[in-house]
């Protein structure tokens, strides 16, 4: 934006590391300089300047990953799954009676089951995995995904244990589903794709 005299512009930026509204003296070719240091936003932006006073209106960008659920007969939204954290990608269990999703809540990106209210949640996967989304299994009672890096297909049971990985070795494949049987996961691939027998 620019002052009410035309003689300054203004924007937001992270350029030294921290976000901030930052002015430019048009007229003297001075360096930009941090400007509105009382603004306590970390990410500040969408901002306005008063056309007769050293004011300013901003919004703040604040990314709050929560999971929620929208009544279609009656338009409700209910918040399932909140946290401090990004929870997200959410996948309803079969039987309907638990949610699979991601959420980093623990220090990095891993996958948690809960009941489907969002109640008595529990970290399902530890370690180096780097789950991407899980798909639930037929009979609800375990989850397939695939590594962020790796591309490896993994199944882990709800009800604990390490993940056992699906195929055989150096087989990759991403976006897994289950069969309606439960027999197979179906999973796509560069020039590996296929079934693996569940």
């Amino acid at each position: 934006d620019w002052s009410a005299d035309g003689n300054s512009l203004y924007w937001a930026s992270d350029r030294d590391g921290q976000f901030r509204i930052w002015r430019v003296r048009t007229a003297t070719g001075a360096k930009p300089e941090p400007a509105f240091p009382s603004v306590a936003a970390s990410n500040p932006i969408q901002f306005s300047l008063a056309r007769t006073a050293e004011r300013l209106t901003y919004s703040e960008f604040v990314r709050d990953l929560n999971i929620w659920r929208l009544q279609l007969d009656s338009g409700r939204w209910t918040r399932v799954v909140s946290s401090t954290a990004e929870d997200t990608l959410p996948q309803l269990s079969p039987d309907g009676r638990k949610l699979c999703f991601n959420s980093d809540r623990s220090g990095a990106s891993e996958l948690w089951i809960s009941d489907a209210d969002g109640g008595n949640a529990v970290q399902l996967t530890r370690g180096s995995r780097q789950p991407v989304m899980g798909r639930w299994s037929a009979d609800s009672k375990s989850v397939v995904f695939n590594e962020a890096t790796t591309q490896l297909l993994f199944q882990a049971d709800v009800a604990g244990g390490l993940p056992r990985q699906l195929g055989g070795p150096g087989q990759t494949g991403f976006h897994p589903m289950v069969s309606r049987d439960g027999q197979r996961a179906l999973f796509t691939g560069g020039l590996d794709q296929g079934l693996y027998e569940m």
